[in-house]
């Protein structure tokens, strides 16, 4: 999260499959972008080889 900004709620984006570390770093950048909020930094295999997602971060909460 960034200083000062606030954001409303925090999903988790399918990504591809990620392999690692510096892979999370270059995907879910775009991957997060293209969903309309930031990434935080976390990220997870949910099926190995096939899907990981990206913690996403955003701005307003769809419920509103």
């Amino acid at each position: 999260m960034y200083a000062g900004q606030a954001f409303a709620y925090t999903e988790d984006v399918e990504a591809g499959p990620i392999w690692n570390q510096l892979d999370a770093e270059e995907k879910c950048p775009q991957v997060a972008a293209e969903a309309g909020g930031t990434w935080n930094g976390q990220w997870t295999t949910t099926i190995p080889g096939e899907m990981s997602v990206c913690g996403v971060d955003f701005p307003d909460d769809p419920d509103d």
